[in-house]
């Protein structure tokens, strides 16, 4: 706990100390008695005086020293603040290499799409993806490419609000879940078939429309790094499918 002297702390002391002094030299202030009272009240005023300069400068260099030192304590934590970020940030880009991961192929839609999936799947250990577009004359998302996917079935068409994908659309954020219904997506691989553990939609938001929607499966749960990079592959990739789509 910090005590602080003030200016009308000292101030008051002062008054007060010049009060007594008067008090005293008015009950002694007759006969030698009154003189050397006198003599004692400039003595202690004088004194008085000193101590209150010198009191006065301590509190000017100790509020200084207090100043400097918030200040100094400011600049520590907004450093490692800055720090953590920059290492946070260098963590996602080890993660989660945007740049990478968008092809360079941009004439097609279709083929932008079936290679954003791969390099995305292998770049996030995804098992299985599927990337869906919004059809405006139908109002329906379909499935424009998918990367590991051995149904016999084509991924079925959706609406906003149906089944687990359109729900994902309707929320407008990446979001993963875990209670996956049995048999909802099948991994098949040289070890056997199974069922994946996490399902994770990143909505590709344009001007607060949902375009599109990529799904993928994974047999573990993502990290926060992980998260933070799906936010800016998503916003990447809309910029481009925008663009293939108004050719």
């Amino acid at each position: 706990m910090k005590f602080k002297i003030n200016n009308t702390i000292l101030i008051n002391l002062l008054i007060a100390f010049i009060l007594l002094a008067f008090i005293q030299f008015g009950l002694n202030i007759s006969g030698t008695k009154g003189f050397v009272a006198l003599i004692v009240l400039v003595l202690l005023f004088l004194s008085g005086i000193t101590l209150f300069y010198s009191a006065y400068n301590l509190l000017i260099k100790v509020n200084i020293l207090e100043a400097t030192l918030e200040e100094k304590e400011n600049k520590l934590i907004a450093d490692e603040n800055d720090n953590s970020e920059k290492e946070k940030s260098t963590e996602i880009e080890k993660e989660l290499d945007i740049e990478a991961i968008i092809p360079q192929s941009k004439t097609k839609l279709n083929i932008f799409c079936e290679e954003l999936l791969k390099n995305f799947s292998e770049s996030c250990n995804a098992v299985q993806s599927i990337m869906y577009i919004k059809d405006n004359s139908s109002e329906l998302y379909k499935c424009i490419s998918k990367f590991a996917y051995y149904a016999d079935n084509e991924p079925a068409a959706f609406k906003i609000g149906e089944t687990l994908p359109g729900q994902a659309v309707k929320n407008k954020k990446i979001v993963t879940v875990s209670n996956i219904p049995e048999n909802y997506m099948v991994i098949a691989s040289g070890l056997g078939n199974g069922n994946p553990g996490y399902l994770t939609f990143i909505p590709l938001i344009y001007k607060d429309e949902v375009i599109g929607l990529i799904e993928y499966a994974s047999f573990a749960p993502n990290s926060d790094i992980l998260n933070s990079g799906l936010s800016n592959l998503s916003e990447a990739a809309t910029d481009i499918i925008i663009k293939l789509l108004k050719k």
